[in-house]
This record gives C-alpha cells, structure tokens and sequence, in this order.
C-alpha cells in the first residue's frame, strides 16, 4: 500500500464538507492542521468553541466523528496525546449548512489521502513494461475487467469529472464508446480514448471488454455497435453540418426525431448529446460523431464530393 495523492479539502472548505468527508466510508483518514493556543491546550471537556485560537497552525490532529449535545453540534477530533483533553479526544463546535465555524482552522486544513491497497493488491504487476510512453496500448488486462494505471491520464474526455469511481465504472460499463475513466481526486470522467499521458495527479482505469473492437481512428464497416445490426455506419471524429436543433437528445432519440423530419439528413454527437442536421457535408472533429440518414427513393440535393457517403443497405449509414 502506498500513498497515491493527498486530497485537501481546501482554506474556503465549510463545515459541511468536512461533516460529509467524515461519513464517506470510501475515506479511510481525514486528517486536519490546527493553530491552537493556551486554552486549546488546556481543553478538559465540553465543546470547544474558542474564536481566538493561536496565530500559526502548530498542531496536527484526526477527524474521528461529530455529534449534538444540549442542541450543539460538534466535531470529534483524536489528539495523539491519550491522557489529553476528553480521553485523548476535543470536541469543537461545528456549523450546519452555510454556516461555517472552522474553530482553530480546523476545516480548511482537512484532509484525506488516495492509498493504492487492496484494491490493486491483486492485480497482476505490469512491471512498468514501458507504459511511460504516452500512446503505449497494454491491452487494459489486469486480473479482472478493469486495470488502474497510476499516476496516467487518458485523453479523449467525454464527461466532466464529476462521476465517483463505482459511478463512473458504471456508465463507463454501459457505454460502447468508452474506453476507460479517469479520476482526480474522488471525482472522475469517462474517456473514449486508451491512449494516456503522465499526469502524477490523474489515476486512470482501462476497461477490458473482453474483445471488443476499438473503434478509435478505424474506417471500416465492421466497427458498426451491435445494437445497430448493420444498419448504421459511422463517421468518427466528422461533424455534420446544417445543425437543425440542439445537442440535446440521446442517440435514439435523436434517431427517432430524425425518421420523422423529412428535412433531417442524419445526427451529430457529442458525448452522449446528439443534435439533428439538415445536410450530409460535414467537416473535421475530433469530438464529434456523425451518422447519416437513408430515406430509401428520396433524391440526394446534397452535392457532398465524397463517394463514400454512399447509402448501404438498412435505413442508417454510420459513416466511418
């Protein structure tokens, strides 16, 4: 088990964080500096609610819990000094909601460490096999379905870092286009993308579906989804143009609104939001993703130069 990051709460953290750190299960130490003074120090019992604590952060205590008494709430810290205090503990006034108390700068000098442990223990040791390179591809095979790469980031973001780990693995799981996530801090993203480069704040997970194909820069038909069944072909990393709404809409629903607009030529996505489009050119994006409409019998008043836009059987070319 090692350290991988330390996490500060941060000097504008509120009592509310900190209160919710303490509950998160996932964080195992939450951890504090404190500029205590002579009446800290002397602290017998009770709630310490002193507003002049010392001038300088001195001291360095740990978050155990927080409670109510006599319709006070209050924090529970351990002091390393057992005979100390209340059995070794301060209790010190805490706020709720907006209101913020930081007694002794307590608050915003929390903190919590990211540990590689047993979570990792028993994966297989890639002994660093050249992953420096940042568009080194491993296969993304630990002992299981995802591999954690310390200390990496993956390119190609499709989300904000907004997910928690075991959410971010979900939708990552859930999402054909998603190639693994990457997290900084306790917040994650998903990305399209097994390609990485060193980032010593960024932990990175590759998902191993098991053989999937990767659709990342192929230009042939047979990277279509499954759910597809051949009917749609896609056009990565091209935007169309003529966009007729906005990024607003799922796939399949943007699909169906398609059907039904005879004016609609097919749906550009970004992410997981897709907008419909009035013509078939499109132009060069890198984020994008681009699927074309076949309205069998319909006339092409479209003069796209290129050949391959051609229709294929099914009522969705998917462009690749």
């Amino acid at each position: 088990m090692k350290i991988l990051e330390v996490i500060n709460l941060g000097k504008d953290a509120k009592d509310e964080e900190v209160a919710k750190a303490i509950a998160d299960k996932s964080i195992g130490v939450l951890a504090t500096a404190v500029a205590a003074g002579k009446s800290f120090f002397q602290y017998k019992s009770g709630i310490y609610d002193e507003k002049k604590c010392g001038e300088k952060v001195n001291h360095a205590m740990v978050f155990v819990g927080y409670g109510i008494e006599d319709g006070v709430v209050f924090f529970r810290l351990r002091n390393s000094w057992g005979g100390w205090g209340d059995s070794g503990h301060i209790n010190v006034r805490r706020g709720l909601s907006s209101k913020s108390y930081n007694i002794c700068r307590t608050s915003e000098f929390a903190q919590y460490p990211i540990l590689s442990g047993s979570e990792e223990k028993d994966r297989e040791d890639d002994n660093d096999d050249d992953d420096d390179d940042e568009d080194d591809d491993d296969g993304g095979k630990g002992c299981g379905k995802w591999k954690i790469l310390e200390g990496k980031q993956l390119r190609g973001g499709m989300t904000d870092m907004i997910f928690s780990v075991e959410e971010a693995k979900e939708k990552c799981e859930k999402d054909d286009r998603c190639k693994g996530i990457c997290c900084e801090g306790r917040k994650c993203e998903l990305n399209k993308k097994d390609k990485y480069k060193d980032d010593k704040d960024s932990v990175s997970y590759l998902l191993d579906r098991g053989g999937d194909d990767d659709d990342n820069g192929q230009d042939d038909e047979k990277d279509r989804d499954d759910d597809d069944k051949g009917s749609w072909k896609k056009l990565v990393g091209k935007q169309l143009r003529g966009g007729m709404s906005k990024m607003i809409y799922s796939l399949e629903e943007a699909k169906e609104k398609c059907q039904k607009d005879k004016n609609c030529k097919g749906i550009c996505c970004e992410g997981d939001k897709c907008e419909l489009n009035k013509k078939e050119k499109y132009k060069d994006n890198k984020d994008s993703v681009s699927y074309l409409l076949n309205r069998d019998n319909e006339d092409d008043d479209d003069d796209n130069d290129d050949e391959d836009n051609d229709r294929s059987s099914g009522k969705w070319t998917k462009l690749v």
